[in-house]
């Protein structure tokens, strides 16, 4: 043990990567990722795509978010733009905080116009403590925003 830590509550890490192509005008899922935390904590969540503007895109806007689907939780969205063939990069990070148990962590992304989206990857590593080195009192993330129906199944953002 380790300041009360078992090895296995240090640290946990799960990736997954999809290098299939995703042709996206609506909100589409990209990437999943599933961490099991052992007890309460952070989840830092890195994803990352590789968006492409078809045909017709002059210019295109690209977007892509990073949700907790266990907290109906989802960061802010990355957006880039781009013309016809201009490939860009799309990433984002957001450190969620979590209660024990399973975890999934989607990376979705969507276009204004013909887009296809190809080479993504999303990581997600469990952190057991904040940056003083204490637990979170109660696992809450005030700042993405709750996720509601829409039509499309997909959901759309509640901004305040």
């Amino acid at each position: 043990m380790v300041d009360g830590y078992h090895a296995n509550e240090l640290v946990r890490a799960a990736e997954a990567h999809n290098q299939g192509l995703f042709s996206a005008v609506v909100n589409t899922d990209l990437a999943t990722v599933n961490i099991s935390a052992p007890k309460k904590g952070y989840v830092l969540v890195n994803a990352s795509t590789l968006p492409l503007p078809g045909a017709g895109c002059a210019p295109c806007y690209m977007h892509a978010h990073i949700i907790d689907t266990v907290a109906n939780l989802r960061a802010p969205d990355n957006e880039v733009s781009g013309s016809s063939g201009d490939q860009r990069n799309l990433a984002g990070t957001y450190l969620f905080a979590v209660n024990p148990g399973v975890r999934t962590f989607k990376y979705r992304g969507g276009s204004t116009g013909n887009t296809t989206f190809y080479n993504t990857s999303i990581t997600a590593v469990f952190i057991p403590y904040d940056g003083t080195g204490a637990a979170p009192a109660v696992a809450s993330s005030a700042t993405p925003q709750a996720i509601v129906g829409s039509p499309n199944g997909q959901g759309n953002v509640v901004r305040p």
